[in-house]
């Protein structure tokens, strides 16, 4: 975990990633909440919930002003990122809050309820 808690903010070298993952979400019909929501899910899968994992001093996470902006290089995630308001009540950071983590646990309940029935025949 130690590489992982090293981290303060989310390296950028995730965006391209995050941005096929919406990318092929909105072609398959999803909006953009239930594409924030996957990001979560696949990042916790990743990495685990750790509070304040990725929560910057400040605005880091702005690109800076010599670089291209985010929005021409990852056009999904910028819609998303104006389009999904986040939740200040029961945060665990600035981005992960209670309702991505029962989001996630449900997607994983399930997934596991659906193998024991497939194997029960049921």
């Amino acid at each position: 975990m130690g590489i992982v808690a090293a981290q303060t903010t989310s390296p950028p070298s995730v965006w391209p990633v995050y941005e096929q993952l919406v990318g092929t979400l909105a072609e398959a019909g999803f909006d953009d909440d239930p594409a924030h929501r996957a990001i979560h899910a696949l990042g916790s899968m990743l990495l685990g919930f750790s509070r304040e994992l990725f929560e910057p001093d400040g605005d880091t996470l702005a690109p800076d002003p010599g670089e291209t902006p985010v929005g021409e290089d990852l056009p999904h995630l910028a819609r998303m990122a104006a389009s999904v308001v986040h939740e200040t009540d029961a945060a665990l950071s600035v981005c992960d809050t209670r309702a991505e983590f029962e989001f996630t646990l449900d997607l994983v309940l399930a997934g596991l309820d659906r193998h024991r029935l497939a194997r029960s025949g049921a």
